[in-house]
């Protein structure tokens, strides 16, 4: 495998994971997992099938935002979970990481050239809003339903990413 199709895979892993993680206790539990476990095979067997030409190496100035935003996300995911268990809304950690995860994305549009990552970082982000709006605002299924619609976005990112010959979906970079 190479950069491109390892990054979608990254990609729909997570998808998978906001899924199979929140759908528990929505009404149709069992279908929202069917359809992301055929959403994810689908998407990997595109990745694997297609065999996308190997991206170019990304500029070390867009590596170092690529890792900083990642290192930023695996310390701000468990430190903001730890401070609304403390608040007594640990309810809310999975719209939190999926928060997290969408603001990770945004400098990597400018960073590798490519507007699908701001697009999908600020989707993310709305998504995580509104759960947490909703859960807050009374409706107890706001944040699992949000980050099950962050799994399917996931998804259809990697898609739409992979579509792009141009595009490096590990790094974002432009070949």
């Amino acid at each position: 495998m190479n950069g491109r199709q390892i990054g979608g895979l990254i990609g729909a892993v997570g998808g998978l994971v906001f899924v199979l993680a929140n759908a528990g206790e929505l009404p149709a539990s069992t279908t929202l997992r069917v359809v992301g476990v055929v959403a994810f095979v689908a998407v990997v067997a595109w990745l694997v099938l297609r065999t996308p030409e190997a991206p170019p190496v990304p500029s070390p100035a867009a590596l170092r935002i690529y890792w900083t935003c990642v290192i930023g996300e695996l310390v701000s995911i468990p430190a903001g979970a730890a401070v609304l268990r403390r608040l007594d809304h640990a309810e809310l950690v999975p719209s939190w990481v999926v928060l997290v995860v969408g603001v990770h994305f945004v400098p990597f549009a400018q960073a590798f050239k490519v507007p699908l990552f701001r697009t999908l970082g600020l989707v993310l982000v709305a998504i995580a809003a509104l759960g947490m709006a909703g859960t807050l605002l009374g409706f107890d299924d706001g944040v699992p339903l949000a980050a099950v619609v962050a799994g399917f976005v996931l998804f259809t990112a990697v898609y739409a990413g992979s579509r792009d010959p141009a595009v490096n979906t590990a790094t974002g970079a432009r070949s």
